[in-house]
């Protein structure tokens, strides 16, 4: 039995002999690091080829490009291409060297393309578009220049660009638009200069008139502008001699409210008439200038003038009833009716039967016009007065029973 047991029992473990350690063989160990230094030349050439070749490839087309030297340039930028066709530009700057070379159709499929890799980039659609207007297809170039305009709607470039193809499918009120938003936009004088120009040509004076002035804001001695500003005012009936430009609240010709009676004889001479004027109580002296001549420039005229001077002896008001002298915007005694001005003045008809007349307040005050006996209902003739003043009425106007307010159409 006991020996039954003992032939069922394990026998004592014993500690097994140790291995040998494995060794790997020279050759091995040799081909291993070959792989790894073919891994890490082969990573390294083709981060080169990818990424640091097409790189410098492109700082040297961008040299080729800048000097004007396209047909140089272009391979360059094919090659670019070619190496890492994701590099920012590069199909861009493929278009831009095929149109300068001429290659329109090769150009304007270049431009697609970068259209499609980046849908938010409004400049191929802008080349296309200038290649379009330079074949001579308009119509064609409205689509690409209004897409691109409304990704870059502040761009001058893209208004001007746009505005140049409405012009010539015959769409002038867009045309105009564009333009003025081009002018506004650009900081540069001679782009301005030329929006202002095609202002002018599309018979938009004000438009061209403002232009011009801007212009004159960004280079003041610009001498271009100066004589497109005063041809603009030419059509507009604007006065470019500022002894016949009105100020609303301000001057009326070389008379400003706040002189005192020693300015206005120091640049205007004697009156050749003085009245005392009684307003509610108060008392105003008048002068009367049947003609204007200016001491420092004696051998021209101007049109009369009648001053106002309060009781401390400064000017309260001045009048003409010349229509030489105008507003900055062509505003004068013949022109304050015309529809272009109706929405900038509160209309009173005079409230008797002995005359018909009406009074023109500039709303903000500053300037009133006067125009009486409108269609020959006396016998006396047609009145008018223009009357530069501080606030909304001048200051012989007190009588509010005489008018009744006109109410607009």
């Amino acid at each position: 039995m006991r020996q039954d047991q003992q032939r069922t029992e394990e026998p004592p473990l014993e500690n097994p002999p140790p291995k040998e350690p494995r060794t790997v063989s020279k050759g091995t160990l040799g081909l291993i690091g070959l792989v790894m230094l073919m891994a890490f030349l082969g990573g390294g050439w083709w981060h080169y080829r990818t990424k640091v070749l097409p790189e410098r490839l492109f700082m040297e087309a961008e040299d080729l490009y800048r000097a004007g030297r396209y047909a140089e340039a272009l391979p360059v930028y094919q090659r670019v291409y070619q190496l890492r066709p994701v590099r920012k530009d590069v199909v861009l700057r493929i278009a831009l060297c095929q149109e300068r070379l001429g290659r329109l159709n090769d150009a304007m499929d270049s431009f697609d393309l970068q259209s499609r890799l980046d849908p938010k980039d409004p400049r191929p659609l802008l080349g296309k578009g200038r290649i379009l207007l330079s074949l001579g297809r308009p119509e064609e170039a409205l689509g690409p220049l209004k897409r691109a305009q409304k990704l870059s709607s502040s761009s001058p470039y893209s208004n001007r660009l746009l505005a140049e193809a409405y012009r010539r499918v015959g769409s002038h009120d867009m045309a105009i638009k564009h333009l003025k938003l081009s002018a506004e936009r650009d900081r540069d004088p001679e782009r301005v200069l030329m929006d202002a120009k095609d202002l002018f040509q599309l018979k938009d004076f004000e438009g061209a008139r403002w232009a011009f002035e801007r212009t004159l804001e960004l280079s003041p001695d610009h001498r271009g502008a100066r004589h497109g500003l005063d041809a603009a005012n030419a059509m507009l009936g604007i006065p470019n001699d500022r002894n016949l430009l009105v100020v609303p609240g301000r001057s009326l010709g070389p008379v400003e409210i706040g002189m005192s009676r020693d300015q206005v004889l120091e640049t205007l001479g004697e009156p050749n008439g003085s009245d005392g004027l009684d307003v509610s109580g108060r008392a105003y002296e008048v002068w009367t200038y049947n003609s204007v001549t200016l001491k420092d420039q004696p051998g021209v005229k101007y049109p009369g003038l009648r001053i106002l001077f309060d009781p401390t002896g400064t000017v309260v008001q001045v009048e003409s009833s010349s229509d030489r002298y105008k507003t900055y915007d062509g505003i004068g005694t013949m022109s304050f009716m015309k529809d272009r001005f109706k929405d900038r003045f509160e209309i009173w008809q005079e409230n008797t039967h002995d005359h018909l007349g009406y009074r023109y307040c500039l709303k903000g005050g500053g300037l009133t016009l006067y125009v009486s006996d409108l269609g020959g209902v006396t016998d006396q003739g047609e009145r008018r007065a223009l009357v530069v003043h501080r606030g909304f009425l001048p200051v012989d106007d007190v009588s509010p029973d005489l008018w009744v307010r006109v109410e607009p159409n």
